[in-house]
């Protein structure tokens, strides 16, 4: 980030922040309303959902499985899917806070007053200028 330290800007802040687990972080519940949200039709969220809502799994030790249970959260690592409603759940917290910059909750950077920028997000990591 050269010339981030530069005089005349006064203090600043850059928060980096990476989502551990970033896919197994994700709701169930947040993840439908997010795409209820985006006005998804009615036919493709109930695929969406019989997709990342049904997996079950089952505990192998020493080669015998035992049991079956059913997940809770999450996405699933590998699912072509995946990746693409991650995005939609992080463009949510990009809105927000593009919406608490303009209400004043906090400000823009000062270097970066003119093109409003707030934030980066790429995949699950994410720097907030402040």
């Amino acid at each position: 980030m050269q010339g981030y330290h530069r005089e005349g800007f006064g203090s600043k802040i850059t928060l980096k922040v990476d989502i551990s687990k970033a896919f197994d972080s994700v709701r169930w519940d947040f993840l439908l309303a997010t795409l209820q949200a985006y006005m998804i039709p009615s036919t493709f969220l109930k695929w969406i959902k019989c997709c990342v809502c049904s997996p079950s799994f089952s505990v192998s030790i020493n080669g015998v499985t035992s049991g079956y249970f059913k997940g809770k959260s999450g996405l699933r690592q590998g699912d072509p899917l995946s990746p693409t409603l991650f995005v939609l759940c992080m463009n949510v917290l990009s809105l927000m806070l593009n919406s608490a910059a303009r209400d004043g909750s906090f400000g823009y950077h000062p270097g970066c007053g003119d093109s409003q920028l707030t934030h980066l997000c790429f995949a699950d990591d994410l720097l907030i200028f402040l």
